[in-house]
Order: C-alpha cells, then structure tokens, then sequence
C-alpha cells in the first residue's frame, strides 16, 4: 500500500484555481529548469502519472532522482515508489527502501509510513518490531493519518510496544482528523 505523491504545492485541484494539468506542467518544468527540487518532484510526477504530458516512465525517474539528489524529500520518496513498482527502473525493494529512508530522514511522513510499511523486506526493521513502530510514530507526527492508524493498530495489537487501548484509541483520532475516515470512531 506505499504510495508516492507529488509536493504539497501541486497545481493539480486548487481552491479558486481551474485544473489545467498543461499549465501545471509548464510552471513545474520551468521551476525545475530553474533549479528548484520540488519543480522536478511533480514535474516527475506528472510523467509517472500522465497528467498534461504523455506517460514516460522513464523521464520520471530521471526527475524523481534529479529532485531527490537536490534534497526533495519528496522526490526521494517518489524514487522509492518507482524501485518499488520497477517503474522505469528494474524493481529493487532494497533501493526503494534506501530511498524512502533518505525521504524520512528528511522528514517526509509518506516516506517514512513507506519505510515501516515495507519493513518485511528490510534486513534489520524485518527483525525489530519497535524501529517499525518509530517510524509508524515518526510518520504520525509528521501529519501522514496512515501512519497514525498503522500506530494505532500497534498500540492495539501490542506489535513494538505494549498494548495500550487508550492510546490506540488516540491514534486513531489522530488518523480519522487527518482524514483516514475508516479510523474514525475506534
């Protein structure tokens, strides 16, 4: 269930704003010929997806690494998702992890929801269940409402930490206020 996603700052539906996925693009390949990370991160986005360019799989991992290797949090978490999927790239679950690693540690809750999600496939999460629940942790506080439902699962079913109602309960508040509505009334 890892996903990728463009930067906050997508033109993709705005408030007051008419979509126009062209002009989107437009704006983000100058932003990006202008040096700016997160211009690369959804202009690579917009490839990965086809949103106002054709699908080019492999232009967007070039512009996902580019914004990654700028520091794009983003654009390193989007890079995982393409290892991850071997879109544009050969499928390595090793590499994704590397970079959704590089993406939390940058303080990118979706890359580190992604990092726990995937910790079956990680040499050392794989073996410590409460690292995977730091990062679940990390990802809730860092605003991603997954994370804080996959932290309140844990907290329910004593998976990294012990069992705890109450705080399963808090999380799961946590989650349903930033939108996971299956977590709302837990």
């Amino acid at each position: 269930m890892g996903t990728g996603a463009s930067a906050t700052t997508s033109a993709w539906p705005t408030a007051g704003v008419t979509k126009n996925d062209t002009k989107a693009v437009e704006y983000y390949r100058k932003s990006c010929d202008a040096g700016y990370a997160e211009g690369c991160a959804n202009l690579g986005w917009a490839y990965d997806d086809g949103h106002g360019v054709s699908q080019d799989l492999n232009k967007a991992v070039v512009l996902h690494r580019k914004s990654c290797e700028m520091k794009s949090a983003v654009g390193c978490n989007n890079l995982g998702w393409a290892y991850q999927r071997g879109a544009g790239v050969e499928q390595s679950m090793s590499k994704a992890l590397e970079h959704y690693q590089q993406a939390c540690t940058m303080g990118h809750g979706l890359g580190c929801y992604n990092l726990a999600h995937n910790a079956t496939d990680h040499p050392e999460l794989s073996k410590d269940p409460a690292a995977v629940t730091a990062l679940f942790r990390k990802a809730c506080t860092l605003k991603h409402g997954h994370g804080c439902r996959r932290l309140a699962e844990r907290y329910e079913q004593g998976e990294g930490v012990a069992p705890d109602a109450d705080e399963a309960r808090k999380y799961y508040g946590r989650a349903c206020s930033f939108g996971v509505k299956k977590s709302c009334g837990k």
